[in-house]
């Protein structure tokens, strides 16, 4: 019997009127059934969706009832729009020992992915790890490339200037603790993340193997939603949030501020 439980927490939508047409069923049935292989078992899955349908829940009431996993499923609508505010969601539901975020269009690699995640945990002082990753075209899951191993920065502060050397939340598992994703940032709500860990807990431990598989996707938020000025903004205002402290006024952050306000985030 393991055990630490691990929570794996999945935000999902229903990715409807996207470039890539309707995909979030088709995202969150590969996910979920690369949950039901892992040789961890010891898991629950916890899934916040901000569908304007039901067409998800159905999908996860069959897989629960399929498998047999400890499951709970919550509709969503508060700040629709917004992966932060749906994952800090889910991981604020979260029972488990260890959190696993997981977005709904990334995979796990291997049947001994959390296995191999959950033992580097075990042994880390920092009580944080990540993990290597493949990734993968939007409708080409079989065809890996572009391994990406995280790296250590020299010096912490890169990751609040946005330059991200472990890669995006669904490669980190991390001891529970009252710490959650700002959502307000969208580009850079991951490296603010992994800065305020790294200052609380020192740098991760590394898994040297793949774990995890990034789905490329052409409706993403790389592709859709930033700009040089929402970069610049998102690091201004990580910048005065943990360098300078000042007291931030949303209204200097134009790309913020409006986003904010269409989520109502504020």
């Amino acid at each position: 019997m393991n055990s630490k439980k691990v929570s794996i927490c999945i935000p999902v939508f229903e990715c409807q009127g996207s470039a890539s047409g309707r995909k979030g069923e088709e995202y969150l049935s590969h996910l979920l059934a690369s949950i039901k292989k892992q040789t961890y078992k010891n898991i629950e899955v916890i899934i916040s969706d901000h569908s304007v349908d039901d067409s998800l829940m159905k999908l996860w009431q069959i897989w629960k009832e399929d498998t047999g996993i400890d499951s709970i499923y919550v509709s969503n609508s508060n700040n629709r729009g917004s992966s932060e505010s749906n994952l800090n969601n889910a991981i604020s539901l979260a029972e488990g020992d260890f959190i696993k975020p997981m977005y709904q269009d990334d995979f796990f690699h291997s049947e001994n992915a959390l296995e191999l995640m959950v033992k580097k945990l075990e042994e880390s002082q920092e009580r944080w790890v990540v993990a290597s990753t493949w990734h993968c075209k939007e409708d080409a899951t079989g065809i890996l490339y572009n391994l990406h191993v995280p790296r250590i920065p020299d010096e912490i502060s890169t990751w609040l200037l946005g330059i991200n050397t472990l890669g995006s939340p669904s490669v980190m598992m991390y001891e529970k603790f009252d710490e959650y994703f700002d959502p307000l940032l969208v580009w850079l709500p991951d490296t603010e993340f992994y800065y305020r860990m790294g200052k609380k807990r020192g740098y991760p431990s590394i898994v040297e193997e793949p774990c995890v598989v990034t789905r490329m996707r052409k409706d993403s938020i790389t592709e859709t939603q930033i700009t040089d000025e929402v970069f610049k903004n998102e690091v201004e205002y990580n910048t005065c949030k943990h360098i300078s402290k000042e007291r931030i006024n949303l209204k200097d952050y134009n790309t913020i501020y409006e986003r904010a306000n269409l989520l109502k985030l504020l």
